[in-house]
């Protein structure tokens, strides 16, 4: 099933937070975000779940769910895409899988590399940066 993945990539970047995450409201993006933090910690509420978000670790909040954003209490430096994984049949990846919220890595670094590389792809106007990109997302 993961080799026929229909993933369309809609943003892929390297974001700093201080305060402006507004922390007074829920909302539900019909996008997947992939969050790899690289430095600082902060807290979400994925539905009224809450998640401390840590350096070196992997985070996959499924789109469609309510998503409360807190602002760090100093800075927060990650890298995040926003995503949709579709089967062939139309429906998403993440109603047919539940997959943990968080993922720490045994080797952070490889998978910083690879968001590092999403970022950059997703820059590049050429048809093999798209490739380049799903093909990443898929070893993400």
């Amino acid at each position: 099933m993961i080799d026929d993945l229909i993933i369309h990539i809609e943003a892929a970047q390297v974001t700093t937070v201080q305060g402006h995450w507004r922390d007074d409201y829920y909302h539900a993006d019909p996008y997947t975000r992939l969050y790899f933090i690289t430095e600082g910690t902060a807290e979400i509420f994925l539905q009224d779940r809450k998640v401390h978000l840590q350096a070196n670790r992997m985070y996959l909040l499924p789109a469609n769910t309510p998503l409360r954003l807190c602002p760090p209490k100093k800075l927060l430096t990650h890298y995040c895409c926003h995503l949709r994984a579709r089967a062939p049949a139309g429906l998403s990846l993440f109603d047919l899988i539940k997959f943990p919220v968080e993922y720490v890595p045994t080797k952070p670094e490889q998978y910083l590399g690879l968001m590092q590389r999403l970022h950059a792809a997703f820059r590049e106007p050429y048809d093999h940066a798209r490739l380049e990109m799903q093909g990443l997302v898929r070893l993400l």
